[in-house]
């Protein structure tokens, strides 16, 4: 877990200003998320799960809503710096 869950691809290059959580690693089917050392597994139509190992959080969010980025961008802009 402690391997699929590390950075072992380098996809800076999806940087974007207005997607806040793209960019910082890809491991074995898991994202690195801004924070070092959260994760999360994107799935389909906004459906995904953020892990934060070192503050024993999980955040599970199922939708509907194509465009990630507006589910993604209020999590790490409210829910995120409140843990």
């Amino acid at each position: 877990m402690k391997k699929a869950t590390s950075n072992l691809v380098d996809n800076s290059c999806l940087r974007k200003p207005d997607n806040l959580y793209s960019g910082f690693g890809y491991g074995y089917q898991f994202v690195m998320n801004p924070e070092p050392g959260s994760f999360r597994s994107d799935g389909n139509y906004g459906q995904f799960c953020l892990a934060y190992p070192e503050k024993n959080t999980v955040v599970v969010v199922m939708s509907l809503e194509g465009q990630f980025e507006k589910i993604g961008n209020s999590i790490w802009k409210i829910v995120i710096p409140r843990i």
